[in-house]
C-alpha cells in the first residue's frame, strides 16, 4: 500500500465522516446550539483527527488496507443507513431489527473490503469523495435550486379576532413539550377570582420543536424539515426562510429559544433566551459523536455509566454532556420578560419557554417525578406572569398557554438516566399527539374553533 493510497483512504473517510455530521452542523446553526465557530472547529478537528489516525494506521500495518476498507465501506453503508431510516421513521424498529440490520452491515463491508480490487478500490473512493462534498454542500444548495419559499404574515391572531374581541393585550405562551394529561399544577395555578379558565386539548401540529413551530407560524406541516441555511428550513419543496416572515402588527414582543424568531422582520423587540451551555469545545465535541452519531450504539448510557463509576471532578464536567443552568436562564428569562415593551405599552407577547422540557433542575432517574417538577416550575413562573398581567391591564386581555408538541416518552425514558426503569413508559400517560390550549381571560372566552395549533401563530 503506498503512500498516496494511504493519503486517498483518509481523504475518503474523513469525506464520509462530513458527510455524517452534515446535519449536525446545519440543525446546529440553525437552532444557536453552539457558536457557527465552534461547530466549525469540532468539524474540523473531528475530520482532522479521523485523517492522522489513518495516516498513522496506513504506514504501521501492512494490513492497514483490508482494515481501511472494512472502516469506509462500514462508514458508507452506515450513512446509507441513516439516511433511509430517517425517511421511514414512522416505521418501528425492534431493538432485534436494529441487529440484524447493523449485523448485514458488518457483514457487507466485510465481504466488500476483502474482494473489491485495488483499481475498482481507488475509484470507489475518488466517488465518495466527491459524492461526500456535494451532499455535504447540498443543504444550502436545496434551498438555491428550489427558490421556492414562501412568505407570509405572523401574529394576526385570527382565532382573537374572530371571537370579536379587541383585547388591550394579548399574550401567547407557548410551553416546551407539555402533555394535556400533566397540566394539573398550571391550570391550578392560574386560578383568580377575576379570571375564567378553559382547558382543553388540541391537535399538535408537529411531532416535535423544529417542525411543530414552523407549522403553527405558517399554517402548512412541516413533517420532514431539514435546516439548509441560517435561519432557513427546507421540507419537501416547502421552504421556510424566517427572515421572508413579517409580523402583520407593529406591537409584537417575541421571546423563545432554538427557533429563529428573531429573524422575523416587523417585530417591535425580540429576545433570545440563553438556554445552551456556553458552547465549549467539549461539549460539542461530545454531543457530535455521542448524541449525534453513536446515538444508536447508546453512547450517552456508556458515558453516563463511566462517569458514574470512574470519572469524578473536572474531567467529569467536560466529558458529560452540560445541561442548561437552570438558575441562570431563569433568571434571565423574567429580566428578558419584565424588559418587553408589552407591559407598557400593550399589544401581543409570544414566548416559548423551554419548560417542562427536561432535564429538570435536580435529575433523578424518574421520569414522572422530573417531568411533574419541571410542570410545577412552569406553573409557578405562569402564575407570576398572570398576577403581572392582572396588574397591568386590569380585566383587559387575553393569555393564551399551549405546547409546540406533548412529551415524548419513548424518546424520554430511552435517556441515559432514564434508562434503568423498565416500566418508564407504563408510569407516563401515552402521546395522542395533543397538547393543551388553556385561555385565561376576565373574558368568558371559549375559542371552539380552535381544534389544531396548525396556523395558530398566523
Amino acid at each position: 500500500m503506498n503512500q498516496r493510497d494511504i493519503v486517498l483512504s483518509a481523504a475518503a473517510i474523513g469525506c464520509v465522516l462530513l458527510v455524517l455530521s452534515a446535519p449536525w452542523v446545519w440543525i446546529g446553526i440553525f437552532t444557536h446550539r453552539f457558536p457557527t465557530s465552534t461547530i466549525a472547529l469540532t468539524v474540523s478537528l473531528f475530520c482532522i483527527a479521523s485523517f492522522a489516525f489513518t495516516l498513522v494506521l496506513g504506514n504501521c500495518s501492512p494490513r492497514a488496507l483490508r482494515i481501511l476498507r472494512f472502516v469506509l465501506i462500514f462508514g458508507v453503508l452506515s450513512a446509507i443507513y441513516f439516511f433511509i431510516r430517517q425517511r421511514v421513521s414512522l416505521v418501528p424498529f425492534s431493538p432485534m431489527t436494529k441487529a440484524v440490520i447493523a449485523g448485514l452491515i458488518m457483514g457487507s463491508a466485510l465481504l466488500m473490503g476483502l474482494r473489491i480490487s485495488d483499481e475498482s478500490w481507488r475509484r470507489f473512493q475518488r466517488m465518495i469523495i466527491g459524492a461526500s462534498v456535494a451532499f455535504a454542500a447540498s443543504f444550502p444548495l436545496i434551498w438555491i435550486v428550489q427558490q421556492d419559499t414562501f412568505s407570509n404574515s405572523v401574529f394576526s391572531l385570527n382565532f382573537v379576532e374572530v371571537a370579536n374581541l379587541h383585547p388591550r393585550a394579548t399574550a401567547i405562551i407557548v410551553l416546551d413539550e407539555a402533555s394535556p394529561d400533566l397540566m394539573g399544577p398550571v391550570v391550578k395555578a392560574l386560578g383568580r377570582e377575576r379570571v375564567t379558565v378553559r382547558t382543553r386539548a388540541v391537535q399538535a401540529a408537529g411531532a416535535n420543536t423544529l417542525n411543530a413551530m414552523p407549522a403553527m407560524l405558517s399554517g402548512r406541516k412541516f413533517d420532514h424539515p431539514l435546516p439548509c441555511g441560517p435561519g432557513i428550513l427546507c421540507n419537501e419543496g416547502d421552504n421556510l426562510d424566517f427572515s421572508a416572515l413579517h409580523s402583520s402588527r407593529a406591537d409584537v414582543d417575541v421571546i423563545g429559544y432554538y427557533i429563529p424568531y428573531c429573524k422575523i422582520r416587523g417585530l417591535r423587540s425580540c429576545q433570545e433566551i440563553p438556554y445552551w451551555s456556553d458552547g465549549r469545545l467539549f461539549e460539542a465535541v461530545y454531543n457530535l459523536v455521542c448524541v449525534h452519531l453513536l446515538r444508536h450504539l447508546q453512547c450517552e448510557t456508556l458515558v453516563a455509566d463511566i462517569d458514574a463509576r470512574l470519572l469524578r471532578g473536572t474531567l467529569s464536567a467536560y466529558l458529560q454532556s452540560a445541561e442548561p443552568n437552570r438558575g441562570q436562564w431563569r433568571s434571565a428569562l423574567r429580566v428578558q420578560l419584565d424588559a418587553a415593551p408589552f407591559w407598557r405599552d400593550g399589544g401581543v407577547l409570544f414566548a416559548h419557554l423551554p419548560l417542562p422540557h427536561l432535564p429538570a433542575r435536580i435529575p433523578s432517574d424518574d421520569l414522572l417525578l422530573d417531568y411533574s417538577e419541571n410542570m410545577v416550575e412552569a406553573a409557578d413562573l405562569l402564575s407570576r406572569f398572570l398576577d403581572q398581567m392582572l396588574r397591568s391591564f386590569g380585566d383587559d386581555f387575553v393569555l393564551v398557554v399551549t405546547s409546540d408538541h406533548s412529551l415524548r416518552v419513548g424518546n424520554a425514558c430511552r435517556e441515559a438516566r432514564y434508562s434503568s426503569d423498565h416500566h418508564c413508559e407504563q408510569r407516563m400517560p401515552p402521546n395522542l399527539g395533543l397538547v393543551p390550549f388553556v385561555v385565561v381571560s376576565p373574558y368568558s372566552l371559549r375559542f371552539d374553533s380552535v381544534d389544531s395549533n396548525l396556523g395558530l401563530l398566523r
